[in-house]
């Protein structure tokens, strides 16, 4: 005759049984990702502001730069107006690359994904000559929130640069 082990028979059906996870187990684990998310939401809001305006300066620094290049290939003056009211930059007389039947490419950065203003606008009309200079030197300031960019166009190289 064979002997039955009672004791591995009760570990095998209590394994059998347990399927699942219980109530309080589901309710510590969504109060632990609870905890975590509220800690992490304001360091992620900020750090999507702060890639909305780097993004933004990065933007403006590239257009300042396209017709700086432009004026100098082409020889012929490149202006860029800003418009500190509206939020928005043109470079007159270049085409609208996203609408070709606009004359004046224009970049509105409090749309998205910018949603940045002009804090200050040291020279809102800045004319590229023919050599790539500008006809005077710039500082642009781009804000979000409480943290801001500032854009610098050299007046001697006509260079554009960020901080």
């Amino acid at each position: 005759m064979r002997r039955i082990n009672v004791f591995s028979m009760r570990n095998s059906t209590r394994k059998m049984n347990r399927r699942g996870i219980s109530m309080v187990e589901l309710m510590v684990v969504t109060l632990v990702m609870g905890i975590m998310a509220a800690v992490a939401a304001p360091k992620f809001a900020a750090a999507l502001q702060h890639h909305a305006l780097e993004m933004a300066a990065k933007r403006i620094v590239a257009d300042l730069e396209s017709a700086r290049s432009l004026a100098y290939t082409t020889g012929v003056s490149q202006t860029v107006r800003f418009s500190t009211s509206s939020g928005r930059y043109q470079h007159v007389g270049l085409v609208d690359p996203d609408r070709p039947t606009v004359s004046d490419y224009t970049v509105d950065i409090t749309d998205a994904p910018y949603g940045c203003a002009f804090k200050n606008v040291s020279n809102e009309v800045l004319t590229y000559n023919g050599h790539g200079l500008p006809n005077t030197g710039t500082e642009i300031i781009v804000f979000l929130g409480n943290i801001q960019r500032t854009i610098t166009v050299s007046a001697t190289t006509g260079r554009a640069t960020y901080l």
